[in-house]
């Protein structure tokens, strides 16, 4: 698999988690669903962000537990946060004030799209490979240096993690057969 060694191909779409109909959190989004998140990936400060999909080193399996307590490996987890740049004054429009008012307020319940390789400026698309979270605002940490502002909110998984989901065509079309020549 090849590195891609920039910012710019990692995009982050955000939006409230009714965008994505209950029945989806299982079999995955639409792509009429998925564009209705808003792309905030030019708002984030990647170097400030970690949120990514791991999996755990033990987790209990009750299914198959005995009395000894039985686990496994390989089980999905999500965590880490997202560090924003904060609007000017008077920015109500920009796409930081757009990040800043999905990303702000407190315990925000947020249906999370990452992508990974495509230009961060380009729209989501029938065939993109994306991860799909469910997840809720935690904590808020504002930090600033030399060169920027920021609003760090940590993100905590919902239980609804879809790694690796392929944004499928908007309708499915079936093949119609016309016949060349009259039936008699």
């Amino acid at each position: 698999m090849a590195e891609i060694l920039t910012n710019e191909h990692v995009g982050w779409f955000f939006g409230p988690e009714t965008a994505i109909a209950d029945a989806n959190w299982t079999s995955g989004p639409t792509l009429a669903q998925a564009l209705t998140l808003v792309n905030v990936s030019a708002a984030v400060k990647i170097d400030g962000s970690d949120f990514n999909i791991s999996e755990a080193d033990l987790v209990d399996d009750r299914s198959f537990a005995d009395r000894a307590g039985s686990q496994s490996r390989g089980v999905l987890n999500a965590s880490g946060n997202v560090e924003i740049f904060t609007p000017g004054r008077n920015d109500t429009t920009s796409i930081h004030a757009q990040a800043w008012g999905i990303l702000s307020g407190s315990r925000e319940r947020l249906a999370l799209l990452q992508r990974f390789g495509v230009k961060q400026a380009q729209p989501l698309a029938v065939g993109d490979e994306v991860n799909v979270f469910r997840v809720v605002t935690d904590e808020r940490t504002h930090n600033r240096n030399d060169a920027s502002r920021t609003l760090g909110r940590g993100l905590i998984l919902q239980g609804n993690v879809i790694p690796n989901y392929i944004i499928p065509a908007a309708v499915v079309t079936a093949p119609t057969v016309t016949p060349s020549a009259a039936l008699t």
